[in-house]
């Protein structure tokens, strides 16, 4: 199915907004891009194998994959919602909030999840791309100094981990997945992760990277899209909660499969 495009691309740069973006920034700095392309053609490799000899990750494994990225994502996006948009709401309000949004899509099943992620693919697309491209501006000229091998190697690992559970996830959950749409979703996150990295360090700089744990959006608070739209860091950042809850949706549906066995 086409949607699997969609699906890919959001999963696989869900889990890199905020923590794992700003980790790697500030271990990489000016050479972060670099980890994030090679991780991606070893990512693209992986996937490609595994998907090639349908091998199938453990019940048990994977339902501690889903408990872990579940927690991870429900705390990536309460901080982030606490710190910038509802600062005076308790973050419990925040994940109870979020999770009846994910039970919600839970039950529309996976067909429903490739409806709604055609529909959100291309509003994914064109907030990244502004956030990008309307902050060209704002780049400085940098020079490339002190490399540091194992940083690199590290991050590449990191990289290609953080960018291929997802997948493996919705390739579990989902059995008539198409492989090549997977594989061209993915290729696509990886150039999105690639620009954003740069976009990120070319803007901000080593320095103000090490203050920063959404560095993102502090990236898109520089950007001023014509005199009469305000906050526009805030409507770009929305592809975060996109991507968020397209891999809640996925944790939930597998959680699903592995202990209820129904067709989901």
């Amino acid at each position: 199915m086409k949607s699997d495009i969609a699906i890919s691309y959001m999963l696989s740069k869900s889990l890199f907004f905020g923590f794992i973006m700003s980790y790697i920034l500030k271990n990489t700095s000016y050479l972060s891009f670099l980890p994030i392309i090679i991780g991606y053609i070893l990512g693209y490799i992986l996937l490609n194998v595994y998907m090639n000899k349908h091998y199938k990750i453990n019940n048990i494994v994977l339902f501690i994959i889903d408990i872990v990225l579940l927690l991870y994502i429900l705390f990536n996006l309460s901080y982030q919602a606490n710190i910038f948009f509802l600062n005076k709401t308790p973050i419990i309000f925040i994940i109870f909030l979020f999770l009846i949004v994910l039970l919600y899509g839970t039950s529309k099943k996976i067909n429903g999840l490739a409806n709604l992620s055609l529909i959100l693919f291309p509003i994914n697309i064109l907030l990244t791309m502004i956030g990008i491209v309307f902050n060209i501006d704002n780049y400085n000229i940098i020079s490339i100094y002190n490399i540091n091998i194992f940083y690199i190697l590290y991050m590449i690992i990191l990289t290609t981990i953080v960018s291929t559970l997802p997948i493996f996830i919705y390739v579990n959950t989902n059995i008539k997945y198409n492989k090549k749409h997977i594989l061209i979703g993915y290729i696509l996150s990886g150039l999105t992760i690639a620009l954003v990295n740069i976009n990120c360090i070319f803007s901000l700089g080593p320095t103000l990277i090490n203050y920063y744990t959404f560095p993102e959006y502090i990236t898109y608070k520089k950007i001023h899209l014509f005199n009469f739209i305000e906050r526009i860091e805030n409507i770009i950042s929305i592809y975060s909660l996109i991507d968020f809850t397209i891999l809640g949706i996925i944790i939930m549906l597998n959680i699903k499969n592995i202990y209820i066995k129904k067709d989901i």
